[in-house]
């Protein structure tokens, strides 16, 4: 079965809307590069492409926090009107089951800061929604490095959202293809079950036996 995410991507680039270039990156309106370009005008000639809906609801314009309580209510109001919703909100489980309840494709819990580039400073919130919602769990805003989008998908995230990390690195095009291998590989060790860590003391993990044959 496809993932809601693979399905939306392919939605996109079926109808030209996602321009790639990473050898040559964009250069958007805030002066900032990016090796991927998202034309929306390319979408209102393709209704059935409009249904997917990603809120950001902020009332504070300093942390630009999401408004957890009013992301809910959006979120009921959309869904019932037929659209896929992706929603922007602080990892909190409750508000992550009441997200459930209003008809949420999936829940998209922010790791810090939009465009703080600070990593995972909610791991253990973003955890608890990986383990106890039956959504793609989607890590989005302020994942910094390559080695923190491996780290949430290890941990079982559905997907990560860059920007602000690719766009603002010196080489562009190879910090994207860091974060590529790095997705993979985070997916990959995550499938393939990642090993017991000892909280106290040590084990010998090489044979007893047999190993100078």
């Amino acid at each position: 079965m496809r993932t809601l995410e693979k399905l939306f991507a392919e939605k996109l680039l079926k109808i030209k809307a996602i321009k790639l270039q990473p050898a040559n990156p964009f250069t958007w309106a805030s002066g900032w590069k990016s090796p991927f370009y998202c034309d929306n005008r390319e979408t209102l000639s393709y209704p059935s492409l409009r249904d997917f809906v990603k809120i950001e609801i902020m009332r504070d314009s300093k942390y630009l926090l999401p408004d957890n309580v009013e992301t809910v209510k959006a979120t009921e109001m959309l869904a019932n009107e037929g659209f896929v919703v992706l929603p922007y909100m602080y990892p909190d489980l409750y508000t992550a089951r009441d997200l459930v309840n209003a008809g949420a494709a999936a829940v998209m819990p922010l790791a810090s800061p939009i465009g703080s580039n600070k990593g995972l400073a909610t791991k253990e919130f973003i955890q608890i929604l990986i383990d106890e919602i039956d959504l793609p769990v989607i890590v989005d805003a302020g994942i910094g490095r390559p080695s923190q989008a491996c780290e949430a998908m290890e941990m079982g995230a559905a997907a990560v959202m860059a920007n602000t990390a690719i766009a603002t690195a010196g080489d562009v095009p190879v910090m994207a293809g860091a974060f590529k291998n790095a997705i993979e590989a985070g997916r990959s060790a995550y499938l393939a079950g990642l090993g017991r860590v000892l909280e106290r003391g040590a084990a010998a993990s090489d044979p007893l036996t047999g190993f100078l044959r």
